[in-house]
């Protein structure tokens, strides 16, 4: 019986032994430097290869974004999804129906016909506000719209369809459905012709 209590003393000195070897050790590696090595890129240089990678990300290829900024539900379509899959003919109304509850009826196909049922969250047109550069626009006898006053894909920058009532600051006739808010590309510094073909 001694033995083993003997040898049980002399195991639990040589583990606290070990332990204070372990943490003397590990405090003087911890002032000592490591050399890691170098890190190296392989993708290209500078701002065209960063670009190109931007544009190979889902984020970047996603018909709708929403706004980390937006305070209501927003859906904002970019000019890069406008420019990739509107129709040359496509009015505002046959882009926002890519939107999460956005519908349209459009009897003869993209810029053919006046738009007969866009809707938004279940309000019917007259019951939500379309802008466009942030001016509320519509029928002079009442709140609806008429798609076939569009504007061309090829001259719209976003659309932001906001599913909120918006603020005191958001204009327009019946801005409690939500509101469309088309925007225009911003003007080249230089002149410059952009042709397009049907």
């Amino acid at each position: 019986m001694n033995k083993i209590v003997m040898s049980q003393s002399k195991l639990a000195t040589l583990v606290l032994a070990g332990i204070a070897v372990m943490c003397a050790n590990a405090n003087s590696f911890a002032d000592s430097p490591v050399d890691l090595g170098t890190v190296q890129s392989t993708s290209g240089s500078g701002a065209a290869s960063t670009e190109a990678a931007k544009q190979k990300t889902a984020a970047y290829q996603a018909p709708t974004k929403a706004s980390l900024k937006a305070k209501q539900p927003q859906s904002v379509i970019d000019q890069h999804y406008i420019e990739h899959n509107a129709a040359p003919t496509a009015n505002y109304t046959d882009i926002v129906a890519i939107a999460p509850s956005v519908s349209d009826v459009a009897p003869n196909g993209p810029g053919g016909m006046e738009s007969q049922g866009l809707s938004m969250r279940g309000f019917q047109d007259g019951q939500y506000n379309v802008t466009f550069d942030d001016i509320p626009f519509g029928d002079s006898n009442d709140f609806t719209h008429h798609s076939t006053n569009y504007f061309m894909p090829q001259d719209t920058r976003k659309i932001v369809v906001d599913r909120g009532p918006g603020s005191a600051s958001t204009i327009g006739d019946a801005t409690f459905g939500g509101t469309i808010t088309v925007s225009s590309r911003n003007p080249a510094d230089v002149a410059e012709i952009n042709p397009y073909a049907l």
